[in-house]
């Protein structure tokens, strides 16, 4: 946790440079309004102005916040439902040499895409602008993985987890954040019970 003395120091790097600006920000960082306190109320803007508003504050912002003391890990995830705005503003942070200490990691699904998606098209404009990309692509687990997975967590044995290990494969189709909802739903609902004879 860091100090009062830090935080009211950032909030005030923060005001000195994003200014007003920071209100817009308030929405997509609730808790900002903790650290640069309330803001007096703005102009109305008409859309196309508030969203620039908002790109241009949210660049100030990282700015601002991203040093090496406390780099900063941004993750957008289901970038295939992005609009191109926000593909746009992920585009001019790629682009902006300016912004240090950020790590941009970006998630999203292959099965809602294709070539006229708009997130190929994002792909193919900052292909190249990154100083360093890494692209991994994570397929859904095989069986033998969700056996291991329920053996370990179950403390089964492989093949005593195999029953289990078929039923939430027939569920999901091996996608692993599926798999994950599914156990936790199991154990939630207490529908996983260890038999007193064999355990």
């Amino acid at each position: 946790m860091e100090s009062s003395a830090h935080c009211m120091e950032l909030g005030s790097t923060i005001l000195n440079y994003v200014k007003r600006d920071v209100k817009t920000l308030f929405d997509i960082v609730p808790k900002l309004r903790l650290i640069v306190g309330e803001i007096n109320s703005m102009d109305d803007i008409f859309y196309g102005e508030s969203l620039s508003l908002l790109c241009s504050a949210f660049i100030k912002f990282l700015k601002c916040i991203c040093s090496a003391k406390h780099p900063v890990v941004l993750h957008f995830d289901d970038m295939q439902y992005a609009d191109e705005e926000t593909l746009d503003l992920i585009e001019v942070l790629i682009d902006d040499t300016s912004i240090k200490y950020l790590l941009f990691i970006g998630s999203h699904s292959y099965d809602d895409i294709d070539s006229n998606h708009l997130i190929t098209k994002f792909f193919k404009n900052i292909n190249g602008k990154l100083s360093s990309r890494q692209h991994m692509e994570i397929g859904d687990l095989s069986k033998e993985n969700v056996n291991d997975l329920v053996s370990n967590a179950f403390y089964l044995t492989p093949i005593d987890a195999h029953p289990l290990t078929s039923l939430i494969m027939k569920k999901t189709k091996g996608n692993a954040l599926f798999v994950v909802l599914h156990v936790r739903l199991l154990c939630k609902e207490n529908l996983l019970h260890y038999c007193n004879e064999s355990k």
